[in-house]
């Protein structure tokens, strides 16, 4: 199965877990190296920052 935004599903399916257990979407998406939305990539205080 080809990544879809660069993510597989294994890593869709991982994160989904880890949300289920509470971990911050922000936790998540510094360990899977990953943006938001917006296209920015969370900072170690939260904050987002251009990922350009």
């Amino acid at each position: 199965m080809e990544k879809i935004n660069g993510v597989s599903f294994e890593e869709y399916a991982a994160a989904c877990g880890n949300l289920a257990q509470g971990m911050p979407e922000t936790t998540i998406l510094e360990i899977r190296n990953l943006k938001n939305q917006y296209g920015m990539k969370p900072t170690k205080s939260g904050a987002p920052v251009s990922a350009n």
